[in-house]
């Protein structure tokens, strides 16, 4: 489309196919990208001085995108639909607020709309946010590539070899590791563990190993261990057989289970959890 003066709303016909799509309320200004991690993320509800009315403002909008992650690329996953929200006072409080300051500030400086899209993740590492042709020119990601592409083409044999990698960091870092790898196993008998209430360990720094027991049903076996957010490593089995683990503080934790991992009837699943500060352990 050729350049055009900033302003609107406007409508704008497509044909196409035998059909036809109209798009209204469209607006011609400036648009502006806000990515990051938690502090980029901070919504407007939560920021200092939300209590007081917003105005409605229709030269102003954004667009918060969806997430999702994958080991590969999948363009796919870019084709959500989304859809641009007007900033008013039931609105305004889901955008972030970095993002919303600075693009209110501008749009009335500069007299033309603005839009912003917000696009954050908390806690996500650089690597995430950078495609794989450019880390590929980096020789110490070669490695880590090889393993994100091993993982979407043979799933269970990667979680075999990431399960093998942490046992020998574990047994090279920690004398007692060869001691605790009974602690896993669904025939180990923890009936002299504690029972533990959630923050019981909140003071506590160091590895710490949480067990339980359930019994699925067949529709339940099918789903993911979701052991919520965990500060900070972690590694989780499933009747002794490593399921997933992570290492970025307070991130949600949600691992595949292989099929015939669950067995009808009691299954065990083990956590074992290295914190290296107060407030550690299984925070969800």
């Amino acid at each position: 489309m050729p350049a055009m003066p900033a302003g609107g709303p406007h409508t704008q016909s497509v044909n196409g196919a035998g059909a036809t799509t109209t798009l209204k309320d469209i607006m011609i200004g400036d648009v502006y990208l806000c990515a990051g991690q938690s502090n980029t993320a901070f919504p407007v509800r939560l920021s200092t001085g939300a209590w007081t009315e917003f105005p409605a403002n229709p030269d102003l909008r954004f667009v918060n995108t969806q997430r999702a992650s994958q080991r590969t690329r999948r363009p796919a996953h870019l084709n959500r639909p989304v859809a641009w929200t007007m900033a008013t006072p039931k609105t305004v409080g889901e955008a972030l607020a970095a993002c919303y300051y600075m693009a209110r500030t501008l749009q009335q400086k500069e007299k033309v709309p603005v839009g912003f899209i917000g696009a954050t993740w908390g806690a996500t590492t650089i690597e995430g946010w950078i495609g794989a042709s450019s880390l590929s020119a980096l020789p110490d990601y070669a490695g880590r590539l090889e393993a994100l592409a091993d993982k979407a083409a043979n799933p269970a044999k990667a979680m075999a070899d990431e399960a093998r990698r942490h046992e020998q960091w574990w047994h090279a870092h920690d004398p007692q590791a060869k001691a605790q790898r009974a602690w896993r196993t669904p025939q180990f008998d923890d009936a002299a563990w504690p029972n533990l209430l959630p923050q019981a360990l909140a003071d506590f720094e160091g590895a710490a190993w949480y067990r339980t027991s359930v019994t699925p049903t067949e529709a339940q076996a099918a789903n993911a261990v979701q052991p919520g957010p965990i500060d900070t490593y972690d590694s989780t089995w499933v009747n002794g057989v490593r399921v997933g683990g992570g290492s970025i503080a307070w991130v949600w934790r949600d691992y595949a289970v292989p099929a015939g991992v669950f067995k009808p009837g009691h299954n065990v699943i083990a956590i074992r959890v290295l914190t290296g500060s107060k407030g550690g352990g299984l925070t969800g």
